[in-house]
């Protein structure tokens, strides 16, 4: 049906140019009002090293002055269509990186899609 082909259009346009080498407009940064500590596993914390600057391109701030206690601090959330993420998005983020490895080099961060896919189904043409 049409409001699907117009969801799938918008969905690809979306991804392509969160994959583009410039930042789209609609990807920004929040600063939290109050960072956010997060517990990490030792595998998250394995894929915050192995991944960081991916972390960071996605616009998540971190801080590492907590890594004695096990936790991470998060200064900074994405923000998409003006939307901030959550500080806990970036655990799940690290979680899939921990399960495979090279995760963020095919596939967006779980948030990130979910929010995308919302606003391309949002958008797209409606009838009835």
């Amino acid at each position: 049906d049409q409001h699907a082909a117009d969801e799938r259009v918008r969905l690809e346009s979306f991804e392509r140019s969160l994959r583009s080498e410039e930042p789209p407009r609609f990807l920004g940064s929040h600063a939290l009002e109050h960072p956010v500590r997060i517990p990490l596993s030792p595998e998250q914390w394995n894929a915050l090293d192995r991944a960081g600057k991916a972390i960071a391109r996605w616009n998540f701030g971190t801080q590492q002055t907590l890594r004695e206690s096990g936790e991470v601090l998060v200064t900074n959330v994405p923000t998409l269509f003006g939307v901030p993420l959550l500080a806990g998005d970036l655990e799940e983020t690290l979680e899939q990186i921990a399960q495979i490895p090279h995760a963020l080099d095919h596939a967006l961060p779980p948030a990130v899609r979910r929010s995308i896919v919302t606003r391309a189904c949002h958008g797209a043409i409606k009838f009835g």
